[in-house]
């Protein structure tokens, strides 16, 4: 009963060493997650803080102020999957909710600044600046501000790990 009434209620200082605790002991048990482990938890801690603004939301609602809250326009930067035409003519991106559609020749330059690039910060970088002038609807619709966007990481292990140019070594 007492833990109801603490609810919408500003934490104490006391609060915080608890809030260290927890991510200590957090921290401790992400040292045996796999990957997709560590993606499914980043996306239910998304999840969560999306629930917390929509009660937050709510609570104002119900006192008569209006707000909106938008939901997370981009919150899985960490999954993707590439859908390849069966004649291998166009390539679809699948990430963070959006698909977006590449020519061959389109691929085949992403492929090979992928390759190219000697680490995910080089890549990130590469994409970056051949999305923002060849392909803006990729940034926009995927939300990616920056060169340091976690997209670009992601569309960089995808693709170097599974494509390579006929013609590179």
């Amino acid at each position: 009963m007492k833990e109801k009434s603490k609810i919408g209620k500003k934490k104490k200082p006391a609060d915080k060493s608890n809030k260290k605790s927890l991510i200590k002991q957090l921290t401790t048990l992400l040292k045996d997650v796999d990957e997709d482990g560590i993606s499914f938890l980043i996306r239910q801690a998304q999840v969560f803080i999306y629930n917390k603004k929509v009660d937050e939301h709510n609570a104002v609602i119900q006192k008569g102020v209006k707000i909106t809250v938008k939901k997370p326009p981009f919150s899985d930067k960490v999954s993707m999957e590439i859908k390849e035409a069966d004649d291998g003519s166009s390539f679809i991106f699948v990430i963070n909710s959006a698909r977006k559609f590449f020519t061959l020749q389109e691929m085949r330059i992403i492929v090979n600044m992928c390759n190219i690039a000697t680490e995910e910060r080089d890549a990130s970088r590469r994409l970056f600046t051949w999305f923002k002038n060849n392909r803006g609807d990729v940034l926009n619709d995927i939300g990616i501000e920056s060169s340091m966007d976690p997209s670009l990481a992601t569309i960089y292990n995808y693709v170097s790990k599974r494509y390579k140019l006929k013609n590179s070594k």
